[in-house]
């Protein structure tokens, strides 16, 4: 069995993701990776074959005038190289990342989709994240609907069903395939071997309104009454212009790190923090940020919003609680950094919980996939 795999831009999480598929797809099937001209070489295996394609990608979410620049304009043009489809000639094509529109376009350009089955990933289905993310999302939809795909991949339970009720995608091409564990990161922990300072508390990931910091910097003024020494490490860019008031008066209580975090800088933060939340408001897919920390081994503690708690179990592996509830929210917070032992408890807790998000496994549930579809084309 032969697949394409698509990535059409070189950063994010996004790379990563379909980098560790590709990897432990590519231990059962013969892989080749579409991908941009700069990515990162290092996140594949020998086995996976990369052909560069697409033209560098330079987009601020910030920004609705950047993504008309004659940079992105050349990098949209890029896309007419999917044609190479046809003389790699797959079993299998996988759109892992969202689909922009020069995708779609040059798939029916090119008719792709009438000779080749297409399994797209939908990773997200919809969040109030700015005016940008808004107009993005609400183009991805009718995007979404030219491509007749064979099968949609979403995380979550929540998102299926969500689906379904859009009725952007037929109830029987969604499969339900778990986010796996970054073992990019897992190596990383173990060539660190940093020992976590026992009050810091680390925010991850874009600055978006739908991830709940306000919530999380409201909360931090009665967790600082407990605990003096408490630091809550802000990492990830974005407009923080809205939050500053709130966080000058913290202090010295938070530390921020406002810009693009590399992978070595990911590792650095996570290595040496002790609890990792994700106060979402709302949300839908799977947090990037929370298979990082189950790559730490991190507690998490999150919001009760959309799937988190498919992945986060109560008790057991962190603290789920309501959203927008600075209280609770700094309830368990304190009651994490008091206690050593049950935070290595939760870490441990962890490790296991790991073992089913494994690539291996999540390889296997894309096997399968892969040949019903191609069952299915054989028996029509």
């Amino acid at each position: 069995m032969k697949i394409i795999y698509m990535i059409p831009y070189d950063w994010g999480g996004m790379a990563h993701y379909t980098a560790e598929l590709a990897n432990a797809v590519s231990e059962y099937a013969d892989v080749v990776v579409l991908c941009s001209l700069e990515i990162n070489k290092s996140y594949f295996n020998e086995s996976v074959k990369l052909i560069r394609i697409f033209g560098k990608l330079d987009l601020s979410l910030n920004s609705v005038i950047s993504i008309f620049s004659s940079k992105n304009i050349k990098y949209f043009l890029s896309y007419k190289n999917l044609n190479i489809i046809y003389d790699i000639n797959p079993d299998i094509i996988h759109i892992t990342t969202p689909v922009v529109f020069p995708t779609s376009l040059f798939i029916k350009f090119h008719k792709i989709d009438k000779k080749y089955p297409i399994i797209y990933t939908n990773h997200y289905i919809h969040q109030k994240a700015g005016i940008i993310i808004e107009i993005i999302g609400r183009i991805q939809y009718q995007l979404d609907r030219l491509i007749k795909y064979k099968k949609v991949v979403v995380h979550t339970k929540r998102d299926m069903n969500t689906l379904i009720s859009k009725k952007i995608f037929d109830e029987r091409r969604i499969v339900i395939i778990p986010h796996g564990v970054y073992k990019l990161f897992e190596k990383k922990n173990e060539e660190l071997n940093t020992t976590p300072n026992d009050h810091v508390i680390l925010f991850f990931g874009y600055i978006r309104y739908y991830k709940g910091l306000n919530i999380l910097l409201r909360s931090m003024y009665r967790v600082r009454d407990v605990f003096e020494d408490v630091k809550l490490i802000i990492a990830g860019e974005g407009d923080l212009s809205s939050y500053m008031k709130i966080i000058k008066g913290l202090g010295d209580t938070v530390e921020i790190h406002n810009y693009y975090i590399s992978d070595n800088d990911v590792a650095a933060f996570f290595s040496k923090t002790s609890i990792v939340v994700l106060p979402y408001i709302q949300m839908s897919g799977q947090s990037g940020a929370l298979n990082v920390a189950y790559a730490f081994g991190k507690p998490v503690i999150a919001t009760d919003v959309c799937g988190l708690n498919e992945i986060i179990e109560q008790g057991v592996t962190g603290y789920l609680i309501p959203p927008n509830n600075c209280e609770l929210l700094a309830e368990a917070i304190i009651k994490l950094l008091r206690n050593k032992n049950l935070r290595q408890q939760f870490s441990d807790n962890i490790k296991i919980k790991c073992q089913d998000l494994s690539w291996d496994k999540i390889a296997k549930k894309h096997i399968n996939m892969y040949e019903d579809v191609l069952s299915m084309l054989e028996n029509d």
